[in-house]
């Protein structure tokens, strides 16, 4: 039980990170896209940055709720390593 909560919580701390940047990759080219005059673009692109953003932080409160249920595990994962 131990290693499939931990590797559950391995895979949404990935999740998050991968989530971050993407919204972070998109935002810059978002940014990008507006000084180029192109606000069609840049509109979209904010909206999808902001859905990554978004995706992010549900991830962190499914961590978050798992890291309450399941105690240390993960913690002492990462201090582990």
């Amino acid at each position: 039980m131990h290693e499939a909560v931990l590797q559950l919580m391995c895979i949404l701390a990935s999740g998050i990170e991968t989530e971050e940047a993407s919204a972070d990759q998109l935002g810059a080219i978002a940014a990008k896209a507006s000084a180029l005059g192109d606000d069609l673009i840049a509109k979209g692109l904010a909206a999808v940055a902001r859905n990554h953003r978004v995706r992010a932080l549900e991830l962190q409160s499914e961590l978050a709720a798992v890291s309450m249920t399941h105690g240390g595990i993960f913690h002492q994962h990462l201090t582990e390593d």
